[in-house]
């Protein structure tokens, strides 16, 4: 049909007329071709820039995400570890400093119950000696400190 209506339209058309119908033509599908190359070229470079773009962007964004999530798990990681760590030395500090502080305070009190029996132990023996001379109980109790009861313990562990 569309070769039909050509042939009708050039049909009543001088040879000068036809050879300028086709340069038309001609014309036409050159710039047709042109814009469809253009298409295809603006399109195919568009595409790539678009590519481009995006993969910039893409690593940008990578980049970003992966130093914040790197930087969380990382703290986390520290302070995970840093906790672990100073809890571990805190109590090897704390034994340690315990084990000191009961040897300084075993070492007090042991010298403390010392003084306290070695002190005993010397009023103890004045007040034997006392005894044996034959001083009385309430003497050898003012001169000791020890109480009347004390003595007369001393003085029936003596005879017995």
């Amino acid at each position: 049909i569309k070769e039909a209506f050509e042939i009708a339209n050039t049909a009543g058309m001088s040879e000068k007329e036809l050879e300028i119908q086709y340069k038309r033509h001609d014309f036409i599908r050159m710039q047709r071709g042109a814009i469809e190359f253009a298409l295809k070229q603006g399109l195919k470079q568009g595409i790539e820039k678009g590519i481009q773009k995006g993969l910039k962007q893409g690593i940008k964004q990578g980049i970003k995400q992966g130093i914040q999530q790197g930087l969380k798990q990382g703290i986390q990681q520290g302070l995970k570890q840093g906790l672990q760590e100073g809890l571990q030395e805190g109590l090897q500090q704390g034994i340690q400093e315990g084990i000191q502080e009961g040897i300084q305070q075993g070492i007090q009190q042991g010298l403390q119950q010392g003084i306290q029996q070695g002190l005993q132990q010397g009023k103890i023996e004045v007040a034997k000696t006392l005894l044996k001379s034959g001083e009385k109980v309430e003497k050898i109790s003012q001169v000791t400190g020890l109480t009347i009861e004390e003595i007369k313990g001393i003085n029936y562990s003596e005879r017995h």
